[in-house]
């Protein structure tokens, strides 16, 4: 059985494309994913910056025609939009569960 993640997040990759014109259907976001998910695969910058663009975009432009332009400008949209708030939250997280860095490190050794 399909994990539901995995729909949701294809999901957020097809309603993102309306807002760019990029006129794909539902498969082609979930091809999209699964070539992000081999190419973030290999070793990588933190957050994957430059890798998780460069294989959106040329998964649109080589499978859908989608020009390289308007595919790096939604790889681009798309990544901020999906890691900064789940960066916030995740040091809103932080700050408010009353743990830190250095107890985290500490516990780790």
């Amino acid at each position: 059985m399909v994990n539901r993640l995995w729909l949701v997040n294809a999901a957020a990759f097809w309603a993102a494309f309306g807002a760019f014109g990029i006129d794909v259907s539902f498969a082609g976001a979930v091809i999209v994913q699964g070539a992000l998910l081999f190419g973030i695969a290999l070793p990588s910058s933190p957050g994957y910056a430059g890798v998780f663009e460069t294989v959106i975009m040329l998964t649109l432009q080589e499978f859908f025609g989608v020009p390289a332009d308007i595919g790096l400008a939604y790889a681009i949209t798309f990544h901020v939009c999906s890691f900064v708030p789940i960066t916030l939250l995740g040091v809103w997280s932080l700050l408010t569960s009353g743990l830190s860095v250095r107890s985290l490190r500490e516990a780790a050794t």
